[in-house]
């Protein structure tokens, strides 16, 4: 028997026939059974079936394992009794980077871990362990089930921390919610009421702490004018921003018991004053309107023995009549009480009325 083999009972002869041929029978020859710890047998590795109870001339594959990317490698029972072969390559199948769940305020190292490693779940800068919280280790297990490597541990919570600077504050100008922002919180700055927000303030907390952004640009709205017919009123309002104030008295020829009048551009959250225009609920002037009364007039009547007149007492605005008194004769005139206080208008042209006496004288 060759050499793996061996021979039951006796060898055999065999004779070599004249027409070159044999003539014989051949031994019973046992194939002789392999090492069975020749073969590989780490944990990467699986046998077939074929590979237990090896004889000689025998072959077998020997696997990688689940959770190894797949290779294999066939092994033969060589006639030494050992089995031989090249063993296969096993590579460890990774988890995949992204099956760790991601949340805001959560880091992990779970890259490239391969089957059976282990990584660290823990909070990012800007967030602290909520109580009864641990940092976590994550496992990448071979899910026999789904024949897939995936991740096995728990999230740890981690709340934000809040921003401690570059705070806001409130102002006359500006108005914001970002009191208590924490990591990754947004929140804006915008304008106060009387200001127009142009470009509204955007502020973020980051993990340092930090509040930042930019403030807005803020133009003050404007109070154009009263809003209303006053016409026996004048102003230095025209066009006044909000929270600044003008004047309003009386037009001449008019006269107030308040006198002088301030008026504010301000709304009704802010101010308890009647607005000008009635709208209550907007941005306008405020304030109290002069009671506005016409003025008597006192100059530039004729006076003289011919004029008499009914112009006593008449305010600007008003007419009355200079007549010639009584012993002339004339077309009376109309004057006109004018906002300076004096009257306007041509005096009449009186003449004096004269009479012609007649006497008779007797002759005795």
């Amino acid at each position: 028997c060759a050499a793996g083999f061996s021979i039951v009972g006796q060898p055999a002869a065999l004779t070599c026939l004249a027409n070159g041929s044999f003539a014989g029978n051949l031994p019973q020859c046992l194939a002789n059974p392999c090492v069975q710890s020749s073969l590989p047998s780490d944990d990467d590795l699986v046998l077939s079936a074929e590979c237990y109870n090896l004889t000689t001339t025998d072959t077998c594959d020997v696997r990688c394992t689940a959770g190894y990317v797949a290779n294999s490698s066939s092994f033969t029972c060589a006639a030494s009794g050992f089995v031989l072969g090249d063993r296969p390559y096993c590579q460890p199948m990774l988890c995949p980077n992204d099956a760790v769940p991601r949340s805001s305020g959560v880091v992990d190292t779970c890259k490239d871990i391969a089957v059976g490693g282990t990584c660290i779940v823990s909070c990012a800068t800007g967030y602290v362990l909520s109580a009864g919280s641990s940092l976590e280790i994550w496992g990448c297990n071979w899910d026999t089930e789904a024949k897939t490597a995936k991740f096995v541990g728990q999230m740890p919570v981690c709340e934000p921390l809040p921003c401690t600077t570059g705070l806001l504050m409130d102002s006359a100008r500006y108005v914001h919610n970002c009191t208590g922002a924490k990591t990754g919180d947004s929140c804006r700055q915008t304008c106060s009421e009387g200001y127009i927000t142009v470009n509204p303030g955007l502020y973020k907390c980051f993990d340092d702490s930090v509040l930042m952004g930019s403030q807005p640009e803020c133009v003050s709205e404007v109070c154009d004018g009263t809003g209303t017919d006053l016409p026996l009123v004048v102003d230095t309002c025209g066009r006044i921003e909000f929270g600044k104030s003008c004047f309003a008295s009386c037009r001449a020829g008019y006269s107030a018991a308040n006198g002088i009048a301030q008026w504010f551009c301000d709304s009704s959250s802010r101010s308890e004053l009647p607005a000008l225009n009635g709208a209550d609920d907007t941005i306008t002037l405020r304030g109290a309107i002069p009671s506005c009364q016409p003025v008597p007039c006192i100059y530039n009547l004729p006076y003289s023995a011919e004029y008499t007149h009914d112009c006593a007492g008449i305010t600007t605005g008003g007419n009355c009549t200079v007549a010639c008194a009584e012993g002339w004769i004339g077309t009376p005139s109309i004057y006109t009480c004018q906002a300076d206080n004096s009257f306007a208008g041509l005096a009449p042209t009186c003449l004096l009325v004269t009479t012609t006496g007649t006497s008779t004288t007797g002759t005795s």
